[in-house]
This record gives C-alpha cells, sequence and structure tokens, in this order.
C-alpha cells in the first residue's frame, strides 16, 4: 500500500483527475526497454526448469510420479503414475478406462511387473474390501492372543 491506499484505488483517482495511467503490459514493456524487468520470466519447465530432478518423484501417498506429457492419463502437470505405464508397457496395450493397477503386495512404489495386476475399478474395490475385512479379523485374533499371554504370563 502507497500513501496509506491500494494501486487500484490510486490508479482510479489518477483517471478522475485526468491522467492517463498505463495498462501492465505497457509498464512492463517500458521497463523492458529501460533495461530493468518489471515481470517475471515465465518459469521454465521440465528439464529446462533449475529444481529438474529427472521427471520421477515420490507422492505424498507413497506412489511413484513419472513426467509423460504424451500419455492419456498425465495431469495437468505432465505427470503419470509409474504403475500404470509398467502395466500397459508389458501388456502393449493402454489400460482400459474404468479400471486400475493395483499393488498385490500392497507396497506402493513396488512397480515390478509381476507385482501388479489390473482390474475394473468395482472389482478393486470389492477387493479391497475384502482385504480389509481380513486384516481386521487378523488384527482382532493379534488382540485375543496378546490378552492370553497377558494372563499366561501373569501367572506362575
Amino acid at each position: 500500500m502507497l500513501f496509506g491506499v491500494t494501486a487500484s484505488a490510486l490508479r482510479q483517482r489518477f483517471k478522475r483527475a485526468g491522467f492517463r495511467c498505463r495498462t501492465q503490459r505497457e509498464g512492463a514493456a517500458l521497463a523492458a526497454a529501460q533495461g530493468r524487468s518489471g515481470i517475471r520470466p515465465r518459469q521454465k519447465r521440465g528439464p529446462e526448469h533449475q529444481s529438474w530432478k529427472g521427471g520421477r518423484y515420490r507422492t505424498k501417498a507413497g506412489y511413484i510420479r513419472v513426467r509423460d506429457t504424451s500419455h492419456p492419463r498425465a495431469g495437468q502437470s505432465g505427470y503419470v503414475n509409474e504403475h500404470i505405464l509398467v502395466w500397459e508397457g508389458c501388456h502393449g496395450r493402454p489400460l482400459p478406462r474404468g479400471w486400475h493397477v493395483h499393488h498385490l503386495n500392497g507396497v506402493k512404489d513396488d512397480n515390478r511387473p509381476e507385482n501388479l495386476e489390473a482390474m475394473p475399478a468395482r472389482d478393486h474395490l470389492r477387493y479391497l474390501a475384502t482385504q480389509q475385512k481380513h486384516v481386521r479379523k487378523l488384527e482382532a485374533e493379534i488382540r485375543r492372543l496378546r490378552a492370553l499371554l497377558k494372563k499366561h504370563d501373569g501367572e506362575p
């Protein structure tokens, strides 16, 4: 804030007073002509960017993403999940629409072909629900055995 007033308020007051204000584009062009850059240059992307690390990174969820801007499943950033690329490369065809690639051992960054299985989304959800039910049963069994062990250790 300049003089306790916003830039847009100043611009309006100048216009009302009869002064002509430059547009942002005109100001940037003048600054460039004078050798001072008023607007930052557009950020470089991909291998030209100063922070480029090879086009591969791990997401917070644990998946590996690979830069492939031409892939139909690439997001706005141009990255695709590596497990999809591996599955498609091994099977020689694109992953059908509405299908998911599942990591059989549950390790999200283990993208070996033998660890990947593709299935329709509804079958994938059903599979995950079955797995979760099985995990809950095993956790209950562990609790039961711990209680039994605790009881057994408490006796002389």
